[in-house]
Order: structure tokens, then sequence, then C-alpha cells
């Protein structure tokens, strides 16, 4: 075992949010009826694919933009705003929808940034839909957009004089059904985030169907929970359809200074992983052996232990009684 790679399972397994039981009850590379863990220690790109629609700006990644580093069991992004998007993804093995309850997280790292002022670009990842998610969420005007079925963390490093910054922030895209242009399914929410670079971060998103809440946590405390009811200011999504896991999902920003190049970044992901709540013994079903294990797991002190874990639906720590809510309505008896 490499030493990046020692240092990441301690990570994983002392991180202040809570052991992953991921890493203990799934092999890494499986991909499950419902979710998925790889922890990049072999070449992603059997299982893993580039994107090609809907709408223009993908598959284009002749330059580069996304590899391999197979000495270092790392999946390397490279952030170019004058480069086409590129988007990488791996199928969930499952459509995730607001009934279910899910996390997804991924162990990434900022080799490099340089952000000019006065822009206004991401770096991102998402849980995508493989048919409606296209390359730019809001087109040449407010009254268009081919994104769709989109949950993404993001972080813009630019400082803008219109948008501030840098801020991470949590977005959610809604299904189609009629809607005719980006902002009438999209909510997000904000905060400001001063990023490193060279140090070992980890994302993670939760969603609960009990209170339709998506939640976002990042190394170093920072906090973010959004609403699908509408109360972040936004017309709420409705309903999503998610399949994929995607790294770059769509390149979205505001140019102030035409011809300039606004983002170059290099990230390094080291993890990723998208499972079921409440499926404590990983056999993709939630059932009444993952029911004892959520009353072992219930108001034990922290820190969460591994198997605990996945039935910590709000990711706040410990198992309680919204997650004892959130159980009964994803139980769905075994396969």
């Amino acid at each position: 075992m490499s030493p990046n790679q020692s240092v990441l399972r301690q990570l994983i397994l002392r991180t202040s949010f809570g052991s992953i039981a991921l890493c203990c009850a799934l092999a890494v590379g499986q991909s499950p009826g419902s979710g998925f863990v790889d922890d990049f220690s072999t070449d992603p790109f059997p299982s893993w694919m580039i994107a090609n629609g809907p709408g223009p700006g993908f598959a284009d990644n002749s330059n580069g933009q996304i590899g391999y580093d197979a000495g270092a069991g790392e999946l390397g992004v490279y952030y170019d705003s004058s480069q086409p998007t590129v988007r990488i993804q791996h199928p969930i093995g499952a459509i995730l929808t607001p009934d279910d309850a899910f996390k997804f997280v991924a162990v990434l790292r900022f080799d490099s940034i340089v952000a000019a002022p006065c822009e206004f670009m991401q770096i991102n990842l998402a849980l995508t839909n493989s048919a409606t998610t296209g390359a730019v969420r809001a087109g040449p005007s407010y009254t268009s957009a081919n994104t769709f079925d989109n949950i993404e963390l993001a972080y813009y490093p630019n400082t803008s004089m219109y948008f501030g910054g840098p801020w991470l922030t949590l977005t959610v895209q809604g299904s189609p059904q009629g809607a005719s242009y980006a902002f009438a399914h999209f909510n997000f929410v904000s905060a400001p985030a001063n990023l490193p670079t060279g140090e070992t971060l980890m994302w993670r998103g939760a969603y609960t169907p009990a209170d339709r809440i998506v939640r976002f946590r990042c190394t170093g405390g920072i906090e973010l929970a959004l609403s699908l009811d509408g109360s972040a200011g936004f017309l709420p999504p409705q309903t999503f359809a998610v399949d994929m896991f995607s790294i770059t999902s769509y390149f979205d920003g505001a140019d102030s200074t035409p011809g300039s190049i606004s983002l170059l970044a290099d990230t390094a992901y080291t993890w990723v992983s998208v499972r079921l709540s409440g499926d404590a013994d990983q056999d993709d079903d939630v059932d009444l052996r993952d029911f004892a294990a959520a009353q072992n797991c219930f108001l034990v002190m922290e820190p969460i232990s591994a198997d605990c874990d996945p039935l910590d639906f709000d990711d706040d720590g410990h198992v309680d009684l919204a997650d004892h809510a959130s159980f009964v309505l994803v139980m769905n008896g075994p396969e």
C-alpha cells in the first residue's frame, strides 16, 4: 500500500463525519445492484465512461482533461475553461428518485488552482441522468437549458464583482416535466469557502425522502442543506431521476473577459462511492436484518461506527428518530 493510500484509508476511518461502511462491507471496484465504490487502485476506464450527450460539448478528451495515474492510484481531472467539457461517469446500478435514501462520497485533492478574478467557473461532481443531463445548465439566455436531473456539489474558486466568492454550492435540478428553461426546475444553496490545495478533502452528500432534504458536508466543517420544498427561494425541482455518478458534469459559468482563461485546476480523486442508505448489510435491499442493525445503532454515542454509517440517513453522526422515520419509508423487504 502506498503512503497516499494509507493516509486515505486513515482519513476514511477517522473522518469527523463518521467512518464509511463501504470500505469495510463492499469490495472496491464491484458494482452491485444499487451503488458502487471505487478507490482507483485499478484503471477505472473499463467501468467508467466518457459521456456523449445530450447537447454539445461532450466527449472530446483529446487534450487529456481526464486521465488515470496508475502509479498514484488516482483519477486526474484537469479543468481548463478554454477546452471542451468532458464528463466521466459510472453507472449507479439503479435509478434513484426522491423516494430513495442514498449517500454519495468523494475523496479528492486540489493540486493547483488558478482562478481569474471577475469570472465564474466550477469544479464539480454530481449524480446525473444519462439521458437528460446535458452539458450546459443555462444556455445562451436565461430562457434556455438542456440540463435536467442533476444533484451537484461544486466549488467555485473565482472571485467576482457580481458573485463574490470563492463558494461551495449544492445544486439540484429536477426532471424536465414541461420545464422550458433552467431556473424553472432549479434550487441551490451556497457557503463561502476558500479550500486549500495539496490537502485531502472529503465531500459527502446525502438525501433523505422523509424530509426531502439534500445535505452536503465538506472537510473543515462546511455544511449545506437544500430543501426540495422551495424554501430556498426557487421553484422546487418536484422530482429527479439519476442513474450515474459523474465528474465534470457540465461546464457552466460567466466569462466577463472574453478570450481569457477563467479557470485552470488540477484535481485528483482517490475514492468515490454511492450507496443506498439503510442497507446496513450491503445486500441491495432494506429489510428486517437492516432494521435489527438500526436498533443496535440507535442513539449510540459518536463517533459513529462503520456498521452504523449506512443507517445515519441525514449524515449527522448518529442514528436517531429522524433516521428511523427515513428507514420506514425505504424499507422494501428482501430481494
